[in-house]
């Protein structure tokens, strides 16, 4: 008669690898969520367009500045982290600014690091779920081969 370990030990590995794939998007996100928690929405106006050029990656990337107004003050030419597709001169855009420090912003970039996150835990559960299917399965088919022994 043959023993049967129970669980796949293949199924167990696929679901301890998927449950660090769902604690690194969740880490992810509220570190993000953390670093930003402070700052607050404004609206800013695209002033600017440079190309700087990175010698040490030899790239060029697109700089972007914008103007807002934070309790009644006004910050020009700030430059802003990330770059999008739709950003041109004179266009509107929202931001967030740190409140002790309003020169200190962040734009609508950051949220990738949410996407990346949520797919992260999105793609860990469907891989537990795989795992855990998997590990009833064959859990099963060796019962099946011990019970026709």
């Amino acid at each position: 008669m043959k023993s049967s370990s129970g669980f796949s030990f293949k199924a167990a590995i696929i679901i301890a690898a998927s449950m660090s794939v769902v604690l690194a998007g969740v880490s992810i996100s509220l570190a993000v969520s953390d670093a930003l928690s402070g700052y607050k929405s404004a609206t800013a106006t695209i002033t600017k367009e440079d190309k700087v050029y990175d010698p040490s990656l030899e790239t060029t990337t697109k700089e972007y500045y914008v103007t807002y107004t934070v309790d009644g003050v006004e910050y020009r030419d700030v430059v802003i982290d990330g770059a999008d597709p739709e950003y041109q001169v004179g266009k509107q855009i929202p931001i967030r600014y740190s409140p002790g420090d309003p020169s200190s912003v962040r734009t609508r970039e950051h949220s990738y690091i949410y996407y990346l996150s949520i797919g992260s835990i999105v793609s860990g559960v469907a891989a537990i779920t795989f795992g855990t299917i998997y590990g009833i399965r064959l859990s099963r088919k060796k019962i099946r081969a011990l019970d026709e022994e």
